[in-house]
């Protein structure tokens, strides 16, 4: 972060920020500012994110590849381009198969907390998604699964 004099800025050059594996999925925490955090996620294409809900809201932009985003029961398609918000409190699931490199950039709301993801890979870090052990985590941030994927 460089602090300008008016204002922090926070500059993430390619390559930078916390890289870790949870569920299955590659996660870079590129930035964090006023609560949210933005996440760099690489899908592979067996998305294993089961349906859940949680108090912040989330944005998702699709920077290659694609997947398809269940929110709310509607399954809307996420092609490379395209960008998809998710208010607090709504169901939602990104779903595969996912296309081969696909990559997004997440914004987490405030309510958010980065640690979750570094909870759940210590847990998931094999690929194998064990729900005793998931389950708890998830619950204790906040985040309520809706029941077993599809």
């Amino acid at each position: 972060m460089t602090d300008n004099a008016k204002h922090a800025v926070t500059l993430s050059a390619p390559g930078a920020g916390e890289s870790f594996s949870a569920m299955d999925e590659r996660m870079i925490i590129r930035a964090q500012f006023e609560g949210w955090t933005a996440f760099e996620m690489h899908f592979g294409t067996e998305v294993k994110v089961p349906p859940h809900l949680h108090p912040w809201a989330e944005v998702y932009f699709a920077l290659s590849g694609g997947l398809n985003m269940m929110v709310d029961g509607v399954e809307y398609q996420v092609p490379a381009g395209t960008l998809i918000s998710i208010p607090g409190g709504v169901a939602h699931q990104p779903r595969g198969p996912a296309a081969e490199d696909t990559r997004m950039l997440v914004l987490m709301g405030p309510g958010s907390d980065p640690q979750m993801f570094r909870e759940l890979s210590a847990v998931t870090a094999n690929g194998v998604v064990d729900q005793e052990q998931v389950l708890p985590i998830l619950k204790r941030f906040g985040v309520q699964p809706i029941g077993p994927s599809d």
